[in-house]
Order: structure tokens, then C-alpha cells, then sequence
């Protein structure tokens, strides 16, 4: 799956493609900083006309189209491939721990190793703590119990979530669009989203300022739980994320909610995240520096999922 710093020219080269290929400001330095391209194209800069920040606001979701494209074509290529054994044990572990996850991943990855445990669900619903929508005709599934199994908080929405658009009211349906199996991914991929056409993906994108995809009630829902787990969490585990200064809203409810003398555990390839961390949180939170290495994830979860 491609990184921030690689879905730009990614995205880019998927608009070249189709007749919505100028970006303003594709050709200027601005572009090689993916967020703070976005960020022009979205915010009410005040040196553009108003025709300019039309085309800008236009152009910005042609983009945040492509980069939906994109990474769907990247999952794709994933799930032709065998799942990895140690994602199989992570999300197994998730579930016997009745583990909260939050990520700002978009791909349904973690939901696709779930469901190929979990054959008798349809969707991954289960797995999400607020309510969402099944597109037309679909049947309306039972959700788990509170705090029995994985719960995962997807912060930035979904590839497979689906709603009115940026700018629509706070309490806009969201829907949840099939899932399949990791094994079955070839065969059931998209095969409801004709009930979808007039919908566009829930991704919040990678801005500086996310605060006009934050009034959508599910996301909020999902950043108001979030927060919760973060308070009465003893240990942090923080996969993958390097804590990265420009992020200032998890930041913040890390700086805010995190109790004091929580462990944190980052699980990274460098030792980079530990030195975010301490800048931003200070000397109150004891940071640990194990799975700072090449094989970070599967180094932890041979170690702390060996039940899974």
C-alpha cells in the first residue's frame, strides 16, 4: 500500500488518464507536499478569485477521487496475494483481547482478515461502533455486544464507506459497502456498489484542516469514542504511526486524554516516533523503544500474540 509521501505522483498519473487532469498548482513546488497541496486546493485562500476557488474546490475532489481509485486498485493487488500470517494473528489477538484499534488507515484490510475468521457476517459491521447504513435492499445485520471482540475506530473513514459528500449536514447517512473475505476478494469486490452510484467515498483527506469532514456525526462519533478508549488505556500501542509533527488534532486528545504515567509502545521501523512522541508529550508517559526495527509489527506480534 503507498504512503503519503508516494500517493501525489500516484494520483497524478491516475487523473493524467481521464479528462480532469489540471490540478492548479500541479506544476509548482507546492504539489511535492501532498497535504499542503491539498490544503490549497480546499482552503479559502485569500489571493484567489472567486471562479479560482471554485475550480480549486472542484479539482481537490477530482483528486481525493483519484486517490480513492488508487487505493483501491492497491488493495486489490494486495488481496491477490496470500494473507500474511502474522496479520492473521494480529486480528485474531484483536478479537480475544476485545481490543479498541484506532487507525487512519482508509483500506478495509484488517476488516478482510476478520471476515475470513468470521464467514457467517456478510459485512464487517461488527466491527465498527457506530451505526452505519447497508445500501439498498441489503439486509440490516445484529452487531456485536459492547466491548465483546475487535472494535475498530476508523478516524478517516473508509475505501468501503460512502456518503453525501463534503459539506453535507452533520447527521448525513454513511454507508458501508460489502466487504469480502480476503479469499473471496476477486470474486465478491464491489458487487453492490450500483446502489452507491450518487455517493461519494468517506475519506477524510490528508489536509492541515480537517474540520469540515469532523461534522459528519460518524466521524465525530468515531473521534469521541476514540478518545475514550485513549483515556482508559493502561498501554498504547501505536502500529505503524510515526506521530508526525503537522498531525495536531490526535496530538492534541493524546496530550489531553492520555493518563499520566501510561505506557506507550511505538512499533515502527526507526526510532524517529519515539523522539515525536517525546516532543509532543513530554516526559509523563514512559515510551518504550523495543519494536523499533525493520520488522517491527511482526517482531510484536510474535511476542504478544502468540494465542491469537
Amino acid at each position: 500500500m503507498p504512503v503519503l509521501r508516494e500517493l501525489s505522483q500516484i494520483a497524478r498519473a491516475q487523473l493524467a488518464t481521464t479528462d480532469r487532469n489540471h490540478i492548479p498548482g500541479a506544476e509548482t513546488p507546492i504539489a511535492d507536499d501532498f497535504e499542503a497541496w491539498l490544503s490549497y486546493l480546499l482552503d479559502d485562500v485569500p489571493w484567489l478569485d472567486a471562479g479560482a476557488k471554485y475550480r480549486s474546490l472542484g479539482a481537490f475532489h477530482d483528486l481525493v477521487e483519484a486517490i480513492h481509485v488508487v487505493l483501491e486498485a492497491a488493495e486489490a493487488t494486495v488481496a491477490t496475494r496470500a494473507m500474511p500470517g502474522w496479520l492473521e494473528q494480529l486480528v485474531r489477538h484483536w478479537e480475544n483481547e476485545n481490543a479498541q484499534v484506532i487507525t487512519f488507515n482508509y483500506d478495509t484490510l484488517v476488516e478482510m482478515a476478520w471476515l475470513e475468521s468470521h464467514p457467517q457476517w456478510n459485512y464487517p459491521l461488527p466491527l465498527y461502533p457506530v451505526p452505519l447504513t447497508l445500501p439498498l435492499n441489503q439486509r440490516v445485520e445484529r452487531v456485536k455486544p459492547e466491548g465483546v471482540g475487535l472494535r475498530l475506530l476508523k478516524l478517516h473513514g473508509s475505501l468501503s464507506w460512502w456518503y453525501s459528500g463534503e459539506g453535507s449536514p452533520p447527521g448525513d447517512v454513511v454507508y458501508a459497502a460489502h466487504v469480502p473475505q480476503w479469499s473471496r476478494f476477486q470474486d465478491e469486490y464491489g458487487y453492490d456498489r450500483q446502489h452507491l452510484s450518487d455517493k461519494f467515498p468517506l475519506i477524510v483527506a490528508p489536509t492541515a484542516i480537517k474540520s469540515s469532514y469532523y461534522t459528519n456525526g460518524v466521524i465525530r462519533a468515531l473521534w469521541r469514542k476514540a478518545a475514550e478508549a485513549v483515556h482508559q488505556a493502561d498501554r498504547l500501542v501505536l502500529m505503524g504511526f510515526s506521530m508526525p509533527p503537522s498531525d495536531l488534532t490526535f496530538g492534541a486528545l493524546l496530550a489531553t486524554e492520555l493518563r499520566e504515567g501510561t505506557e506507550i509502545v511505538p512499533v515502527n521501523l526507526t526510532e524517529e516516533v519515539a523522539g515525536h512522541l517525546t516532543a509532543r508529550l513530554g516526559s509523563r508517559f514512559a515510551v518504550a523503544r523495543d519494536f523499533l526495527k525493520e520488522d517491527a509489527i511482526e517482531a510484536w506480534v510474535t511476542e504478544h500474540a502468540r494465542g491469537g
